[in-house]
């Protein structure tokens, strides 16, 4: 693949992830090696800012895989069978997979929303940033929000937290998966803007070792099927549609329990 990156990326972290791929997989960057990855089903990314080319001079990237080994006794696949994504982030901004969101019940009205982020300057140069977090409820209203400054030392992680308070949410229920979104952005002081979004839910669980689990104070029977990351026609490159109608067919024959074996798969949504 070739492609080129403009030189106002020049100050930019450039990222490249594969979401799989199959079985011994040589990531090549502009002549250079720079992943061996040997395990089928995990998705990976590659920090790829100091072997880019910007301006005129084109970028190659060449991937080698042997599907002659194997890993388990069913139908595995060959090659490159989920999307590969390029990521362009600002000097600093949120860390990739960087957000994690903990809603936690205080009463019967409210839940304290705990937020911790992955701030990531992967530049030498200290900055000022500012960072402002959102929720937005399922019909993207925004129902709160908190704005803070900080200090991201160069080439260095740091953590934030923050906690937001939302009353009566509207509850993640296996008849109705209400999702939430938590928005982080960062700007530098300088200029520059990097965002990440992740969707969630509120609900309670537990298990209960006489009466098993209980969702949002409901005994619930789980009944679940073990996924592979295949499909019948299609082998392992599954097109996000085909994921959606194996789902629904499964809610169809009264499936509450979904279990991804040992294939993880990122894809949650299509992007536009």
């Amino acid at each position: 693949m070739k492609f080129l990156l403009e030189e106002k990326d020049r100050d930019k972290q450039i990222l490249l992830e594969f979401e799989g791929g199959t079985a011994e997989t040589k990531i090549y960057v502009n002549g250079s090696m720079v992943k061996y990855q040997r395990y089928t089903y995990n998705s990976f990314v590659i920090d790829i800012t100091d072997i880019v080319n910007f301006g005129a001079i084109p970028n190659i990237i060449a991937v080698f895989g042997d599907a002659g080994g194997w890993e388990g006794w069913w139908y595995e696949g060959a090659g490159i069978y989920r999307n590969v994504w390029l990521y362009k982030k600002e000097a600093v901004h949120v860390a990739h997979n960087g957000i994690f969101v903990k809603p936690v019940k205080q009463n019967e009205n409210v839940w304290n929303t705990e937020i911790t982020i992955e701030i990531e300057n992967t530049f030498l140069q200290e900055q000022e940033a500012e960072v402002w977090v959102q929720l937005f409820s399922p019909e993207k209203t925004c129902i709160a929000e908190q704005n803070l400054r900080i200090q991201a030392e160069g080439m260095a992680m740091r953590e934030v937290k923050v906690n937001l308070p939302v009353e009566c949410p509207q509850l993640w229920d296996i008849e109705e998966a209400v999702c939430y979104e938590a928005k982080v952005t960062v700007r530098q002081s300088g200029g520059g803007e990097d965002f990440a979004i992740v969707p969630y839910g509120y609900r309670s669980i537990r298990m209960d070792a006489d009466t098993g689990f209980w969702l949002n104070g409901r005994n619930i029977k789980l009944k679940g099927t073990c996924n592979h990351h295949d499909h019948t026609g299609v082998g392992a490159a599954v097109p996000y549609t085909v994921k959606e109608y194996r789902v629904r067919k499964l809610l169809e024959l009264g499936v509450n329990a979904y279990r991804c074996a040992h294939n993880p798969d990122p894809e949650i949504t299509v992007p536009e």
